[in-house]
């Protein structure tokens, strides 16, 4: 589960301490008996400290390869808060981005997210 973050033209990305891409959008693993939409509010907080309001599902992804198999909802959030990401040995940071202007070292499947969002594309089923 992924949360894409939006405010004023920005989107809240995590940068991760170690990986092969650093940047990406915050989300994690659903708990048993977790409501999908409620693991993305727990899992943003968790990672950004920002407490978010869910606003509507932007799709539902396969996530296949490098010994994963796996899909990820993703749901376009808000939040009012600034990021205030707890001391982690996961998280470095996390911070808002221009839409238009993702970092380097973002993933691929968050480039592809923001880029479907910014063309208002909603319930769509992709690969990640």
């Amino acid at each position: 589960m992924r949360a894409l973050i939006v405010r004023n033209g920005t989107v809240l990305l995590i940068r991760h301490r170690s990986g092969k891409y650093l940047w990406e959008l915050p989300g994690g693993g659903v708990e048993r008996n977790e409501r999908l939409a409620e693991a993305a509010r727990r899992e943003a907080h968790e990672e950004t400290g920002a407490h978010i309001r869910v606003e509507n599902l932007l799709g539902i992804y396969d996530r296949f390869g490098d010994h994963i198999s796996n899909y990820v909802a993703v749901f376009v959030c808000t939040t009012f808060d600034e990021p205030r990401p707890p001391r982690s040995i996961e998280i470095a940071e996390a911070r808002f981005f221009p839409l238009n202007r993702l970092p380097n070292g973002a993933d691929a499947g968050t480039r592809r997210r923001v880029a479907e969002y910014l063309a208002d594309e909603r319930g769509i089923t992709r690969i990640w």
